[in-house]
């Protein structure tokens, strides 16, 4: 039997792997805008996602270590979310991104849109 040897991890791929979703993104633009915040706002940020799909990326986010999270002992029970250093650092990432899509954008004319489905409709340059 023949045994393939397993590619070296890329560095982009994991990090795509890691925040691979729009609800990532959005938690850590929230977070970057306001610090701290609480679920609920959060919640309201990242809508239509379920509470379980939030509670599953913060704590993702946080095992990252580009988020923590603060718990108080309180009755109604209160948490709040602020970014790391680590994760200030990424949000540079993200405002460049951002800068990239609306020059591609504008050069391209394709709305902006969360709809995917439009790419498919427009032929890109």
């Amino acid at each position: 039997m023949k045994v393939l040897k397993q590619a070296p991890v890329c560095q982009v791929d994991r990090l795509c792997t890691t925040f691979s979703d729009r609800a990532s993104f959005v938690i850590l633009e929230r977070l970057r805008e306001k610090s701290p915040q609480r679920f609920s706002e959060l919640l309201q940020a990242v809508a239509p996602v379920s509470t379980r799909t939030l509670t599953v990326k913060l704590k993702t986010l946080a095992a990252c270590g580009v988020i923590s999270q603060e718990r108080f002992a309180e009755r109604p029970p209160r948490v709040e979310y602020r970014l790391t250093q680590s994760g200030k650092a990424f949000t540079k990432v993200l405002i460049a991104m951002s800068s990239w899509s609306s020059k591609y954008l504008k050069q391209t004319g394709l709305p902006r849109t969360k709809d995917p489905s439009i790419l498919s409709k427009r032929s890109h340059p």
